[in-house]
């Protein structure tokens, strides 16, 4: 049975982690969260992130390089072609054959499906230049989606957030860095690798991505507030009595543009996951 294409999505979706759940449960400490119940959830958000990062590493490592896909690309051109100038070709008892087959009507070939043909030999020639062969280890994967590492990064900052968010930093030694190296020891079994574009970098990244987050929904947090009391005060007839001077439709046009703003963070921080479903934050 031959193997399945190649698929960014593809099984297995989560890779257990390598790391002793030691390592675990000092990254469950870092939130210094004590109610046991919600521990236990901490701890299967941080064990679901930690294979999900293993997983975005195996698919980013074993997927196809832009030669292999140039050269896939330029062999649909080459039998595309082929297959379109053949038909071409044909003379009228040929294409009568191929027509009625042992006196039989099938679907005949017809100068549609050689233009058909012709532009998908067309397509695969201009596709194989969306990716440039620039030797090495060159991944498309990254190119679309940013490092793993990064996606990791973004992975665990939803969950600081989930619990801690008016502590969320990019600062190396903050609780957020601590986090992210720890639950990175238990996906992989060794210590964090800051060699290169390492974990450092994007952990600064995310940290200041997060902190807009923050300022967003304090923002938000405190114009619904201000919509909570316009509405109650319409609904008693107090007028503006209550020190709410915005109408009803100006606090819900300030509310509106925030939540777009925040949407906009949300893109910037993880591109291929967005928030994870498994993180119950309400915007």
């Amino acid at each position: 049975m031959a193997s399945q294409p190649w698929h960014e999505a593809g099984p297995p979706y989560e890779i257990e982690p390598r790391g002793e759940e030691s390592r675990l449960d000092e990254a469950v400490e870092v939130l210094g969260i004590a109610d046991p119940t919600k521990r236990a959830e901490i701890r299967d958000q941080l064990r679901q992130a930690a294979a999900e990062f293993n997983h975005l590493v195996a698919t980013d490592a074993s997927g196809p390089r832009p030669k292999q896909i140039n050269e896939r690309l330029s062999r649909i051109e080459e039998l595309a072609g082929e297959l379109a100038r053949a038909l071409e070709g044909l003379d009228q008892y040929s294409a009568e054959a191929l027509a009625f087959p042992g006196g039989v009507p099938s679907e005949a070939p017809t100068p549609d499906l050689a233009h058909m043909l012709h532009n998908l030999s067309l397509a695969a020639h201009r596709a194989a230049g969306e990716y440039p062969d620039r030797g090495g280890h060159a991944r498309p994967f990254r190119w679309r989606w940013s490092h793993p590492k990064a996606q990791f990064v973004a992975i665990c900052g939803w969950v600081f957030y989930d619990w801690r968010p008016n502590d969320i930093s990019g600062t190396a030694d903050g609780d957020f860095g601590q986090l992210v190296r720890t639950v990175y020891e238990f996906a992989t079994g060794s210590g964090a690798d800051d060699k290169g574009v390492g974990l450092g970098e994007y952990i600064k990244r995310a940290g200041a991505i997060f902190a807009m987050l923050r300022d967003v929904d304090a923002e938000l947090d405190y114009w619904r507030g201000r919509l909570a009391i316009r509405v109650n005060s319409d609904r008693l007839g107090l007028g503006h009595d209550t020190g709410i001077s915005e109408t009803r439709e100006e606090l819900q046009r300030k509310i509106g543009n925030l939540l777009d703003r925040r949407s906009e963070i949300e893109r910037q921080i993880a591109p291929i996951f967005g928030r994870p479903e498994w993180v119950d934050i309400d915007p």
